[in-house]
């Protein structure tokens, strides 16, 4: 199989409308895998190339990821294609896997900082505030990042704190 490197990855996704919010996705992913101790160039990969069919496919969302897995078919994993395909909850595939489950939280956290306009580590109480917030247009998205935080222990200050200090991309936390 002929992988997709993260650089071309990149290049394929640069004049999609997602192209920063996959950059931030890609970013959450590398941090969740650095936790978990898993591949991370596999998990940022999954990240950047998670909307890699958005634009082609945005009136018709029951396709999104469907699409973009018969794409990628042959170039990344079958796990990267599964959670491709399950992160979005109009396609009625469920998640499986730590990384299909991974894929849905960064996500809906990257959605969470956008939509929030999050540009720096929040506080814990300014979190449930967002939180808060957002789940009065999109209650999926805090469902998801409340139940992963609560099933993976895992404190969201000090992923989004990590996710910030980094770099790369040249891109700031939600922007």
């Amino acid at each position: 199989m002929e992988s997709i490197s993260i650089k071309e990855a990149k290049s394929m996704i640069s004049l999609s409308t997602k192209y920063k919010h996959s950059l931030l996705v890609s970013r959450i992913m590398s941090e969740l895998a650095k936790h978990f101790t898993q591949d991370e160039v596999e998990w940022r990969l999954t990240g950047i190339l998670h909307d890699f069919d958005y634009d082609s496919v945005e009136n018709d969302m029951n396709r999104h990821g469907i699409v973009a897995a018969s794409l990628l078919a042959g170039r990344v994993s079958e796990d990267v294609l599964h959670a491709i395909m399950s992160h979005d909850h109009r396609t009625d595939l469920e998640p499986v896997t730590l990384l299909d489950e991974s894929l849905k939280f960064a996500d809906a956290l990257a959605v969470l900082c956008e939509d929030q306009s999050i540009k720096r580590v929040p506080e814990n109480d300014e979190i449930l505030m967002f939180l808060e917030t957002e789940s009065v247009r999109k209650p999926w998205v805090r469902e998801i990042i409340v139940s992963y935080c609560s099933e993976y222990n895992l404190m969201l200050d000090s992923l989004l704190g990590n996710v910030q200090t980094l770099e790369q991309d040249g891109h700031c936390l939600g922007s």
